[in-house]
């Protein structure tokens, strides 16, 4: 099989061009040569069967049976058009899909009539039959497709079909291969190896190319390869005096091995810069499973592997870990047991494991090697592994009283020893955990549940203030119910949480805290003119700010206190000397006032304190060791105020 390496290292390369012949769809049911000239044969009367009985090859039956009728091509047309006409289904023709897999073939030349791979390719090929079509071939909106250059036409263009021995000759005395198609495929031979697929040696289509073709744009300069399942030695001799390499094997052999073996080496490839890694994320797409790729010093290389939706059961992926023996310090061993938790279905937790613990990662995905981490950078990355659930959709949430559901995505994971359900919003995360203990071979019982609440930073204030309402509501004993998006029979209602109040006190309070740090930002927002993002940390302070804030919009610009320091001796001399039971206190400020809170600063405007039944309380407090007198003013009805006049509701 040297030749065969020969070739699949050229296709690595991207050397080669695909020249497919007849037997390229023949296990689709096309028929060949020998299949249409009998379907002419027995279109015809009697007196014209025996005239063609004379004729064998199908430029000489069509040549004839065209002169039959006129000269006219019509009959003919239709009844090779109604042949071609083949009923399977784009997902069966496993040869076409299987070349598609190859990303490193971008042009394939063919002398079919079919449309199989345009069926195949869909959007993703540019088909060329005419000069005209070069432009558009080759521009940048379609640089990044296959292109097919169709050298006898197809039945969208049938003035073009060359077909009887006429076509030929016509075809051969006339300008053609100065025109702009051929002039493209007489750059792309010079430049490229030619892959032979398809055809036989016997084919007059394959004489056509070797001899007529090759006298007008000149002897292959690169190593060409034919694949046939058998051929005599004299004829792999001939072969090589035209630098064509054979190869035994037929195209339904052939491009399923050459696709295991291109798609086995395709990370590699990709990390060479051979292949554009969005080709390589299509081609395992199709495996079901999904690749994320970062860049590295301009080369791209495979950050993360993971599972499409719905293809658990149809992708088998294999880990090898080698790990580095000498690390024994608590974060490695803390990391292995984890470890050996997930693997072992008793975590369905997310894992990261440090680049500095790994020596070696060795993993395959239905066979295909997909190495994430080249050797040197086994120092520097981490390994991520994420469970993938058994059963996951996209979920509608809905409170009780609330009309509008909530979007989120549920998630469910199962293993013997434990069943983890997942209710995942934008803005918080919901576990429900419950422990499996085996009572026999087939039964298992519920153990022990646990409920864990996580809060995600919100996008935005809004978001932050409705969905901690939102949960409240739930926490306090409001029905919650969860529909799947795309079918509403499917719908099952959370548990009342209520009960579990002294077990949740934690989250209840941190939800109660956002929605109170939520709610009032949307107040004092609107109140001073500014706006806020999302805080990162809310600390005491912070609390503290707002809630002196949140007093002040409520009482339209005063904030009341219980007491106000006073160290003017003046006005404590002169409220002892009155000994009055009060006195009217009123000062204003001559600087604005402001203050800082999360990052924004807001303008409360020049303070007025103000209080109509003032009165002066001496209190003592005791400060390293010694006892010490204060002054405050305080007031009778408790109406102390400081009023900022700057701003208004």
């Amino acid at each position: 099989m040297h030749n065969y390496e020969k070739l699949l290292n050229k296709i690595r390369n991207n050397e080669v061009v695909l020249w497919a012949g007849a037997g390229f769809s023949k296990y689709a049911g096309v028929p060949m040569g020998a299949e249409l000239v009998q379907k002419i044969k027995s279109s015809a009367t009697p007196s014209e069967k025996e005239l063609l009985s004379h004729y064998n090859t199908l430029p000489e039956v069509t040549e004839e049976f065209v002169k039959m009728r006129n000269n006219k091509k019509t009959e003919l047309f239709s009844i090779i058009k109604n042949a071609l006409q083949v009923n399977i289904n784009v997902s069966d023709l496993y040869v076409h899909n299987s070349l598609k897999n190859i990303p490193q073939i971008q042009t394939i030349i063919t002398t079919n009539f079919d449309d199989l791979f345009e069926r195949v390719y869909g959007n993703d090929i540019e088909v060329i039959i005419r000069d005209e079509s070069i432009a558009t071939a080759f521009s940048s909106i379609n640089s990044d497709k296959v292109k097919l250059f169709k050298i006898h036409s197809d039945f969208t263009n049938p003035d073009l079909i060359i077909i009887t021995k006429s076509d030929y000759l016509k075809f051969f005395d006339s300008d053609i291969f100065i025109r702009p198609l051929w002039t493209e495929i007489k750059s792309i031979i010079a430049k490229k190896s030619i892959f032979f697929v398809g055809y036989s040696l016997e084919d007059p289509n394959i004489q056509f190319i070797f001899d007529k073709i090759i006298e007008k744009l000149g002897q292959f300069s690169n190593e060409c390869f034919l694949s046939i399942p058998y051929l005599p030695e004299y004829k792999q001799t001939y072969l090589s005096t035209k630098n064509i390499s054979y190869i035994p094997m037929s195209a339904e052999e052939i491009i399923p091995k050459l696709e295991k073996d291109i798609k086995n080496k395709l990370i590699e490839d990709c990390r060479k810069g051979l292949v554009q890694f969005q080709k390589v994320i299509k081609v395992f797409e199709k495996e079901g499973v999904k690749l994320d790729f970062q860049i590295f010093e301009q080369y791209p290389y495979l950050s993360s592997v993971g599972l499409l939706n719905g293809n658990a059961d149809n992708v088998n992926m294999n880990v090898s870990i080698r790990f580095e023996s000498n690390k024994k310090d608590e974060e490695y061993i803390d990391k292995m047991k984890k470890l050996y938790d997930f693997l072992n279905g008793k975590s369905f937790e997310p894992i990261t494991i440090p680049g500095e613990f790994i020596k070696e990662v060795d993993s395959k995905i239905n066979g295909y090697n997909i190495n994430p981490v080249p050797q040197g950078l086994q120092k520097t990355t981490s390994l991520h592994l994420i469970p993938h659930p058994e059963e996951e959709y996209a979920g509608h949430l809905y409170f009780q009283d609330v009309d509008e559901p909530e979007n989120v995505i549920f998630k469910r994971y199962v293993s013997k020893f434990l069943i983890q359900t997942e209710i995942n919003h934008k803005s918080f995360r919901i576990v429900f955990k419950f422990s499996l203990k085996s009572v026999d071979e087939h039964h298992s019982i519920i153990e022990d549940k646990k409920i864990s609440i996580q809060w995600l930073k919100p996008s935005d204030i809004y978001e932050g203030s409705k969905v901690s309402k939102l949960l409240l509501k739930w926490f306090n004993g409001e029905k919650v119910s969860l529909y799947k998006a795309d079918d509403y029979s499917t719908h099952f209602d959370l548990p009342d949480i209520s009960t579990e109040k002294d077990n949740l006190k934690e989250f209840i309070e941190s939800f109660k805290l956002q929605e109170f740090v939520y709610s009032n930002l949307i107040k004092i927002q609107r109140y001073f003119h500014v706006n806020f993002n999302v805080p990162d940390k809310i600390s005491y302070d912070d609390i503290d700010i707002i809630n002196r804030l949140s007093n002040i919009i409520k009482n339209n610009g005063k904030l009341y206190i219980k007491e106000l320091p006073v160290a003017d001796e003046k006005i404590i001399a002169l409220y002892n000397k009155e000994k009055r039971d009060a006195f009217e206190f009123d000062i204003v400020g001559e600087d604005e006032e402001t203050i800082q809170l999360f990052g924004t600063e807001l303008t409360l405007g020049r303070p007025h304190i103000h209080c109509d039944d003032a009165y002066i309380e001496t209190q003592n407090i005791v400060l390293d060791e010694k006892e010490k007198n204060f002054s405050v003013i305080k007031s009778k009805s408790g109406n102390l105020f400081i009023e900022y006049k700057k701003y208004n509701i």
